[in-house]
């Protein structure tokens, strides 16, 4: 969602080895339990109303649970809601929560489990978001990773919330069916790569959103027709719908948006092929290098420039005559093609494929953020680092 000019822009541990055992469904537990974490503490509160009342539209019923955990900075408060049609009931009246910190996420998915079972969660982290790292912004404005909290500073790291999925799989004993960030800036490798071992689905926008962010009444209705969808049909609906709301007859204000769903069971053949990509482009001869470097500048990027459109970006360097061998473009872009269940553009973002990473010519953005980078999944499991340093170096 925006902020005045900028959006919604926008430990460190692999969760290698969770194991979930099988779950077996009593005959009445709902199908679905969708649990927003809705952080007001900031200058978006506004809308957090609104979003209640989008999803007040569709409200709980005998297949899903729409439950809230709205912090209001005007109201001053922290509120657990379960969304009616028509409205809501406040089912718990709690002291101002820090929103910022990654254990009051898991706390509430626990609370949420408890009084709120179903056999499939969907969790939507509600805030400011700025993809993997931080943005400082010369008015004063810090946004960190994504649910920056202004009362308390606080903020949830890129690495913690892949430590809170996995949690809240082992918690409710199976992976988070759909995670996604109504969010700025969140559909990336490095955000997706540290929750791939505890959720099944993925969703995100490459873009800021607008203040309005999620049109949640018109996604929730879908979920609502079909409540037997899986994660990934119910991301693809989000991500459609999405769209559409910023779209000429939508029910926002007409907007260039982005919003994409991945299928994280593909992370693994995602992986496997970007680390035989980076293995050749690390070792470039000087002008392949000069070529792939000089293509970061033109390869599709948003609000901020060093996060860039993995798919452009091979296009491009393929197109400049790169040394790369035809198979390795070609692998990256099947598990493309597999990871990304769905990309949705208005027409602004043609150049947009649903997946950025982390790509720079700037010496000082390296500088500033490769020592946290090099730790992160992602680049554990490809290397993407080793190309980058070749690039700003």
């Amino acid at each position: 969602m925006i902020k005045p000019l900028l959006g919604r822009i926008a430990l460190a541990l692999s969760l290698s080895l969770l194991t979930f055992s099988t779950v077996t469904f009593a005959a009445d537990l709902k199908e679905w339990t969708v649990l927003v974490y809705l952080n007001g503490h900031n200058n978006l509160d506004r809308f957090g109303k609104m979003n209640i009342e989008g999803m007040s539209q569709v409200g709980s019923n005998d297949k899903i649970n729409i439950i809230v955990q709205w912090a209001s900075e005007a109201n001053g408060d922290t509120k657990r809601l379960y969304v009616t049609k028509g409205g809501y009931d406040v089912v718990e009246d709690m002291a101002p929560a820090d929103m910022g910190d990654y254990k009051t996420l898991i706390e509430f998915a626990r609370w949420a489990k408890n009084k709120y079972p179903a056999k499939k969660y969907m969790i939507d982290v509600w805030n400011h978001g700025n993809g993997w790292h931080i943005q400082d912004v010369n008015a004063g404005l810090h946004i960190n990773d994504i649910s920056y909290d202004d009362l308390s500073g606080h903020h949830i790291t890129t690495e913690q919330l892949g430590v809170a999925m996995g949690e809240i799989a082992k918690l409710t004993g199976q992976k988070v069916e759909l995670y996604a960030s109504d969010a700025c800036l969140m559909a990336m490798a490095e955000v997706a790569g540290e929750m791939a071992n505890s959720v099944k689905f993925f969703g995100g926008s490459q873009e800021t959103e607008p203040g309005e962010g999620w049109p949640y009444q018109t996604f929730l209705a879908r979920l609502a027709a079909k409540p037997t969808m899986d994660g990934g049909e119910l991301a693809i609906a989000l991500s459609q719908e999405y769209t559409k709301a910023y779209s000429a007859g939508g029910v926002y204000s007409k907007n260039e948006v982005t919003f994409s769903a991945f299928d994280l069971s593909k992370m693994d053949q995602f992986y496997t092929a970007v680390r035989a990509l980076t293995n050749e482009l690390k070792s470039l001869d000087a002008t392949s290098l000069k070529s792939a470097t000089a293509a970061v500048n033109r390869a599709q990027s948003f609000a901020l420039p060093d996060y860039k459109d993995l798919a452009d970006y091979l296009s491009l360097i393929k197109q400049a005559k790169v040394r790369v061998s035809d198979k390795a473009f070609a692998d990256v872009n099947e598990s493309l093609k597999a990871l990304v269940l769905s990309n949705d553009v208005t027409p602004g973002f043609k150049k947009a494929h649903g997946l950025s990473v982390w790509l720079t010519n700037y010496t000082q953005d390296w500088d500033s953020y490769s020592d946290r980078y090099v730790h992160l999944n992602f680049n554990k499991q490809t290397g993407w680092a080793d190309f980058l340093q070749t690039v700003v170096h």
